[in-house]
């Protein structure tokens, strides 16, 4: 018996928003879907142990409730595990001291999966979906099918660009993408049929480092806004001083650096929401700087409803769907020339300034007022509406399927026609 032709086969080697809800659309169209994952049996061993009481109302207990929960959920369409081996190395850069390395073992653990996803039996795909340095092997082993590049970051190139431009080499050499993935993600986007950006600016970036613009497609991400709203339950503030959110992975693309310089001295409480890549960053950090770490969707959303402004000095960001967040929760949003989301926001609520510029960001923060309760529910309301160009992820999955799965079975230009997307073609 021949196996069914399957429309679209996702190889994601992290869970990721855009893929889940490109599998949720393909399978409401009645199109086959497949999707590739890595495999996460410790994880998920460890979701399972049970946990003494006391653990199980910690921080950690939660965590482990949710990992369980996760990997309890079925999926209705055909989902393969693959690569122990690449779940080991991302297991085992994680507990690595040095952050450089952590990462280097992700780049690893990608080739792994990359390999593995190649080696699984796909009888006439029509399209493949892989991500950057995850990809190549696979892109080859499929080279009948519509190959589609999904672009979540910014051209390799750009981020060490940028990064390059701002610090010197040795601060940023856990940061950087090293050559071989450089190199990789290259060749990945020369097989790729279609390179999928979320923002104009990567879109410029790839143009920009040799990719051939018919094949750049530029649908902005989807947007989750589900409990971020200006109303509901708050955290404790100081009701005398005006208080800055910035929720990020903690890092020099970040800005973090750039952050701290601005606020210092000023009369402002800034909260750091987020992982931290490393710790040297914070050292020597302002007393009005408050670090919280990771947070839940609920406590971010907390801590939108406390705060008068959000801020992301980001250097190098291809589309932070935070900042669209934010606005939601009803902030201002003070963002640079370099997040790609920036173009998501309402201009009315929103200070977009040059990326790297400190004299410029402490002006924008010092200029921070108290918010009413009638201005943030304003800004929330902007940003629900056509004000902004933040769409949800069900119509984000509409509009790529609309591209990636249009005229089936044939290749290059012609199967990437339609007036919803943005092609790039100047």
């Amino acid at each position: 018996m021949t196996p069914p032709r399957r429309a679209l086969v996702v190889a994601s080697p992290y869970s990721e928003g855009a893929a889940r809800a490109l599998i949720t659309g393909a399978a409401s169209r009645g199109a086959m879907a497949a999707e590739i994952l890595p495999r996460t049996r410790l994880v998920a061993l460890a979701a399972s142990l049970p946990l003494p009481s006391a653990a199980a109302r910690t921080t950690f207990g939660r965590r482990m409730r949710v990992l369980r929960d996760g990997y309890a959920a079925t999926r209705p369409h055909r989902v393969e595990r693959v690569s122990h081996l690449a779940e080991m190395v991302l297991r085992a850069g994680l507990r690595l001291p040095c952050p450089g390395l952590a990462l280097r073992a992700s780049y690893l653990s990608k080739v792994l999966f990359d390999r593995a996803a190649a080696a699984v039996e796909l009888p006439e795909v029509a399209v493949v979906l892989g991500f950057p340095g995850a990809c190549l092997a696979l892109f080859r082993a499929h080279p009948d099918a519509r190959r589609v590049l999904h672009a979540v970051d910014a051209h390799p190139r750009a981020h060490n660009g940028e990064l390059l431009r701002h610090f010197s080499r040795r601060r940023t050499w856990d940061e950087r993408y090293p050559g071989r993935l450089v190199r990789r993600i290259e060749k990945e986007l020369r097989l790729a049929d279609i390179v999928l950006t979320p923002s104009a600016l990567v879109s410029e970036q790839m143009a920009r480092y040799g990719v051939d613009r018919a094949k750049i497609v530029q649908i902005p991400y989807g947007v989750s806004l589900t409990g971020f709203t200006p109303d509901g339950p708050t955290v404790d503030r100081d009701p005398e001083r005006r208080r800055l959110v910035c929720a990020a992975h903690l890092s020099h693309r970040k800005g973090i650096p750039q952050l701290l310089d601005a606020v210092r001295g000023l009369p402002v409480d800034l909260v750091l929401a987020g992982g931290v890549f490393d710790r040297r960053l914070l050292r020597g950090a302002p007393p009005n700087v408050i670090i919280t770490g990771p947070l839940s969707a609920e406590d971010l959303a907390r801590e939108f409803r406390a705060a008068d402004a959000f801020v992301l000095p980001t250097l190098e960001d291809a589309c932070s769907l935070v900042v669209a967040e934010a606005a939601a929760s009803g902030l201002p949003v003070i963002t640079t020339d370099a997040n790609g989301a920036s173009a998501l926001l309402d201009p009315r609520h929103s200070t977009v300034l040059p990326a790297g510029d400190v004299r410029a960001l402490r002006d924008a923060l010092g200029r921070v007022q108290p918010l009413d309760r009638a201005t943030r529910r304003a800004i929330a309301d902007s940003a629900r509406t056509a004000a902004t160009s933040i769409t949800d992820w069900t119509t984000y999955a509409e509009r790529v399927l609309d591209v990636v799965l249009a005229e089936e079975g044939r290749q290059g230009t012609d199967a990437r026609a339609g007036s919803g997307p943005r092609r790039e073609r100047n």
